[in-house]
C-alpha cells in the first residue's frame, strides 16, 4: 500500500514499488515534446484534451499532435471560460486565451455582442485547426449542467472521414436507447 505522504514520495522518490508507480502518474502535465516520440508513427492515435481552463491549452500542442498521419482529438472546449475572458481580454496586453487561439484579437474586435464575440473567436480557432491539416468537426456535444446552460462543448479534430461520421452517431445519443 502507498505512503500516505504522498506529496514526499512524489518530490522525493521512494523505494517502494507502488509509490515509484504512483510517482509516475502525479506528474501535473507531461510536455508534448517529450509524449510525441514515444508514439508509433504508423499507429491510430486518439487524444483527449481536457485542460483545466482555455489558457492552459496552448495551440501548440494541437500544431505538434497534428503532425502525426492518424490523430484524432477530442477537445473539451470551455465555453464559459471563453465568454468570461473575451471582453476583459479584448483591451489588456495579456489574456488566457492568447495560448488557445493566438491572434484572435484581431478578429474580435469588430464584433458587437458578447455571443457574436464568442461565436468569432470559436470560428478563428477552427480556423487555426484547419491550418494544421486536422478540422473540426461540425457536430460539437454540448455538455450542459442541470439548468441546461451549456458548460461546454466537447469536439473532435480529426483528418479522416469514418472518425467524423462516428463522432456525429456518438453525439446523437440522446435520441437514442442505450439498451
Amino acid at each position: 500500500m502507498p505512503s500516505r505522504n504522498f506529496s514526499k514520495h512524489a518530490t522525493q522518490g521512494c523505494e517502494n514499488w507502488e509509490c515509484r508507480c504512483i510517482q509516475k502518474l502525479v506528474v501535473p502535465t507531461i510536455p508534448i515534446d517529450w509524449v510525441l516520440p514515444k508514439l508509433d508513427p504508423e499507429g491510430f492515435h486518439l487524444a483527449l484534451l481536457d485542460p483545466y481552463n482555455a489558457g492552459h491549452l496552448h495551440f501548440s500542442i494541437i500544431q505538434k499532435l497534428s503532425e502525426l498521419r492518424r490523430i484524432d482529438i477530442v477537445v473539451h472546449l470551455s465555453t464559459g471560460d471563453i465568454q468570461r475572458n473575451i471582453a476583459s481580454g479584448l483591451h489588456s496586453e495579456k489574456s488566457p486565451l492568447d495560448n488557445f487561439a493566438p491572434q484572435w484579437r484581431s478578429i474580435i474586435l469588430e464584433q458587437s455582442s458578447k455571443h457574436e464575440m464568442r461565436e468569432a473567436f470559436i470560428n478563428h480557432w477552427k480556423m487555426l485547426v484547419n491550418g494544421t491539416g486536422l478540422r473540426v468537426c461540425d457536430t460539437m456535444y454540448p455538455v450542459r449542467n442541470s439548468k441546461e446552460s451549456t458548460m461546454y462543448w466537447l469536439c473532435l479534430l480529426t483528418k479522416h472521414d469514418l472518425a467524423e461520421r462516428l463522432w456525429r452517431d456518438a453525439c446523437d445519443i440522446r435520441n437514442k436507447t442505450l439498451f
